[in-house]
């Protein structure tokens, strides 16, 4: 996990991520009862049109900045989470 966050924080990705939640990712990793899941460990990202709970989904536009946050996960992104993602 650390280094892909390394390499995410360079500036080689300034403009690959919209929003980060590296600390999220961290405290995720860290927790001893997701290390037996599928996922654990592994960084993953998520794409704007996905929803994710408490994130606005932009889908890449300026014009939804404005509109309210997710109140759930998507179906895709509760699956990467129950397994450790």
């Amino acid at each position: 996990m650390r280094s892909c966050l390394e390499v995410a924080r360079s500036g080689a990705c300034d403009k690959v991520f919209l929003h980060t939640m590296f600390e999220q990712a961290q405290s995720v990793a860290a927790d001893p009862s997701r290390q037996h899941k599928p996922l654990a460990g592994l960084a993953v990202s998520v794409k704007d049109l996905f929803d994710i709970e408490g994130q606005v989904t932009g889908a890449g536009s300026r014009t939804r900045a404005g509109d309210a946050p997710a109140v759930r996960d998507c179906s895709a992104v509760s699956r990467l989470r129950a397994a450790g993602g």
